[in-house]
């Protein structure tokens, strides 16, 4: 089974324009366009945890897989109240630098994480883990959000996280989305 994890970038409050956030980003990425591109229908509601992690959830029947590419054409789209809009971005200078930053974080810390893969995500959807705690951890539920992921898992999570929240380029990313989202949360997690 192998481990991915995420450092999770969400905006506290929902974006006024959403499509202007998306492109923002994009430039602050750098990219131009996405290796894939996906609307989800997200299941329960913000008020029902239990319902958003249940086993027989079938996530391949609530994706619709979108065509278009290109950031300024995936801004536009509108998602209903129960959809979101899931773009894994096509950044490889950013991706390699994230790359790059993160196995700064000293090996005996990190052991084999150090994420380089970014993704947006806009429309409401909630962000939980279910590694640490079986019955799942709620970071929160939120409108827009910026991941920085990847395979592999570290051997002290807690201290992990602490250390990467430290780091002077997640510092910087954060304080970059800020500008553009307003107030931003923080989160790492694995699943």
């Amino acid at each position: 089974m192998s481990i991915s994890g995420r450092i999770q970038f969400y905006a506290e409050d929902k974006p006024d324009d959403q499509a202007r956030c998306i492109r923002e980003i994009g430039n602050l990425l750098g990219a131009k366009e996405a290796f894939t591109a996906n609307v989800f229908t997200v299941p329960g509601s913000s008020l029902d945890f239990s319902a958003r992690h249940e086993d027989d959830y079938d996530y391949d029947a609530s994706t619709q897989k979108v065509e278009t590419k290109e950031i300024d054409c995936l801004a536009e789209i509108v998602v209903e109240e129960n959809q979101c809009l899931y773009i894994d971005v096509a950044a490889r200078e950013f991706g390699k630098k994230a790359w790059e930053e993160t196995k700064k974080v000293p090996e005996e810390l990190r052991d084999t994480f150090a994420p380089g893969s970014v993704s947006i995500c806009s429309g409401r959807h909630d962000i939980f883990e279910m590694m640490e705690n079986e019955e799942g951890t709620l970071f929160a539920s939120t409108c827009f959000s910026v991941s920085i992921y990847g395979y592999g898992a570290p051997h002290d999570w807690a201290r992990y996280r602490e250390e990467i929240a430290k780091h002077p380029f997640i510092v910087a990313l954060k304080e970059d989305l800020e500008r553009i989202l307003g107030e931003v949360g923080m989160c790492v997690y694995w699943d």
